[in-house]
C-alpha cells in the first residue's frame, strides 16, 4: 500500500507540471496573437494611439503630408482717402474766404476667395519631436464704386497676392488621456504684392456761378518681404469615435522690406486747366507683429496598415499689424475665413 500511494503522488505531481506547461503555452500564445492584430493591453484594436507620448520601443518615426482648402476674405485698412467721395464749397463772408470740404471715406470691399495651404513633416519614433514645412497662398481682389450722379463715377481696384513659408520644431505631450498639446518654434517667411488703382473725383463749388473739378488718379504698387521668428501651440481635446476639437494659436514678429511706389496724377478743369504728375519711390525697413488663431472639429481613423487619416474643418484669422504703406496710414491686413483640412500619416 506504501508503494502505491507514491506512485499516485508522483502521477499527481507530473500531471500538474503538464497542467502548468500547457496554461504557459497557452497564455504566450495568445499574447502573440494579441499582438499580431494590434490589441494593447486595454482591450482596444487599432493603431498607434497619438494621446500618449511616443515611448522609446516606438522606434520607427513617421512622415506626413497635409493639405488645406482656404475660402478666406481679406480686410485692408488705411486706404480710405483712396476710395470714397469728396466735396469742396468755398464761401466769402466780410471778404473772408472760407472753404468748406465735405468727404465720404471707404474701404475696398473684398469677395470670398478660395486658396491653398500645402505642408510635410516628420515625426521622431524615439522622441515626442517632429518638424514640419508649411506654405500658404492666397490672392484676391477688392473693389468699390461710389456714383454721385450721372457723370461722375468714383471706382478704385485694390488687388494682393500673399505667399507664405512656416519652417516648425513642435514637441508632443499630453496633459491627460484625451488633451495633448503641441508647442512649437519656427521661422516664417513672407511675400505679399498689392496694387492700388483708383479713381476719386472732388467737385469744387465757387461763388456765384463757379464750378471745378478735381480728378485724381491713383496707381500704387507695394512689395513686401519679410522673415521672422514665429511662436504658438496646437491643442487637441478627444471626444471618442475618432472625433474632436482642435485650436491654435501663434505669434510672429517679422522684418519687413518694404518697396513702396507712387504714380499719381491730378487733373483740374473749369474755370482753369491744370495737370499733375508725380511719381515717388520709397523703401522702408520696419518690424511688425502678425496673429494666427484657428479652432475647429478633427476626425480620425487608421486606414490601410498603418495610414493614419484625419480631416479637420475649422475656422481661422490671421492678422498682420501696420501692413500696408499704400494709404496715409500705416493700415492692417487680415485674413478670415473657413478651412478644410486632410492630412495623411505613413
Amino acid at each position: 500500500m506504501n508503494i502505491m500511494l507514491r506512485i499516485q503522488r508522483q502521477d499527481r505531481k507530473g500531471r500538474m507540471k503538464i497542467r502548468y506547461t500547457l496554461l504557459t503555452f497557452l497564455l504566450a500564445s495568445t499574447g502573440s496573437l494579441l499582438t499580431a492584430y494590434g490589441v494593447n493591453a486595454y482591450g482596444e484594436q487599432g493603431g498607434y494611439d497619438y494621446s500618449q507620448p511616443i515611448s522609446h520601443e516606438q522606434s520607427s518615426g513617421k512622415f506626413f503630408i497635409k493639405g488645406d482648402f482656404l475660402y478666406w476674405k481679406p480686410h485692408v485698412s488705411g486706404l480710405e482717402l483712396n476710395f470714397g467721395t469728396s466735396s469742396v464749397i468755398t464761401t466769402t463772408v466780410d471778404e473772408i474766404e472760407i472753404f468748406d470740404m465735405e468727404e465720404l471715406d471707404l474701404d475696398p470691399h473684398f469677395k470670398w476667395d478660395a486658396g491653398y495651404r500645402v505642408g510635410a513633416g516628420y515625426q521622431f519614433g524615439c522622441s515626442n519631436w517632429e518638424i514640419s514645412a508649411l506654405w500658404t497662398h492666397f490672392q484676391s481682389k477688392g473693389t468699390r464704386s461710389v456714383n454721385e450722379d450721372t457723370e461722375t463715377v468714383n471706382s478704385g481696384q485694390f488687388r494682393i497676392k500673399f505667399d507664405q513659408i512656416d519652417l516648425m520644431l513642435g514637441y508632443n505631450t499630453s496633459l491627460t488621456c484625451d488633451l495633448t498639446l503641441k508647442p512649437f518654434i519656427g521661422v516664417r517667411g513672407a511675400t505679399m504684392r498689392e496694387s492700388l488703382h483708383a479713381v476719386l473725383v472732388t467737385d469744387i463749388t465757387i461763388p456765384p456761378d463757379g464750378l471745378a473739378t478735381e480728378t485724381r488718379n491713383f496707381d500704387d504698387q507695394e512689395r513686401i518681404n519679410g522673415i521672422g521668428p514665429l511662436l504658438g501651440v496646437e491643442g487637441k481635446w478627444k471626444m471618442g469615435d475618432g472625433f474632436g476639437f482642435y485650436g491654435s494659436a501663434a505669434v510672429g514678429l517679422m522684418y519687413e522690406k518694404h518697396k513702396v511706389e507712387f504714380d499719381d496724377t491730378d487733373l483740374f478743369t473749369a474755370p482753369y486747366s491744370l495737370s499733375l504728375s508725380s511719381f515717388n519711390e520709397r523703401r522702408v525697413h520696419d518690424f511688425n507683429w502678425n496673429v494666427d488663431l484657428a479652432v475647429g472639429v478633427s476626425w480620425e481613423t487608421c486606414i490601410c496598415n498603418g495610414f493614419d487619416l484625419e480631416m479637420k474643418l475649422g475656422v481661422e484669422h490671421h492678422q498682420y499689424f501696420n501692413h500696408s504703406h499704400l494709404g496715409t496710414d500705416h493700415g492692417d491686413l487680415s485674413f478670415s475665413g473657413g478651412v478644410f483640412s486632410i492630412s495623411l500619416a505613413l
